[in-house]
């Protein structure tokens, strides 16, 4: 019987990376990899480098497979509030965007997307949004994420 094949952006990243090892018996995999190939990508793995911006190369990389795990971001570690924006509207917006629509394109019947804390104001499950959030560079991420 035929494995099941997933889709999985950001794949590189620790939880992408996660994802392949706990799945990689049950599951075939194409790995949308920004630039970088790592060093423990499986032979078998379907390697795909590019952008989740770029929409007409994720509805090619949607194509034919079983269900998406959408985790891509542009990390955005010691870069500027104005560089977060940037990266959040041009890459991190379209991106969902595009996998989304990649999806019903290819007519992909599982999408699982992992967002953040930071949709709610970074408050933790515990906490509840209100009048007063914490100022800083996620709060670029939260309406991208809602926007989408």
């Amino acid at each position: 019987m035929r494995k099941k094949q997933i889709f999985l952006t950001g794949a590189a990243g620790s939880l992408g990376s996660s994802i392949r090892s706990l799945l990689r018996a049950r599951y075939d995999f194409r790995l949308l990899l920004h630039a970088t190939v790592p060093g423990d990508v499986h032979r078998d793995d379907q390697v795909v480098v590019g952008s989740v911006a770029d929409d007409t190369a994720m509805v090619e990389a949607a194509s034919g497979v079983d269900a998406i795990v959408h985790l891509a971001i542009r990390r955005w570690r010691g870069m500027t509030a104005e560089d977060v924006a940037k990266a959040t509207l041009e890459v991190d917006n379209p991106g969902v965007y595009n996998i989304l629509e990649a999806a019903r394109i290819n007519e992909v019947p599982v999408v699982v997307f992992a967002s953040t804390n930071h949709v709610t104001g970074l408050y933790e499950k515990s906490g509840k949004a209100g009048r007063r959030v914490r100022r800083g560079k996620g709060l670029w991420r939260g309406p991208g994420q809602i926007l989408c």
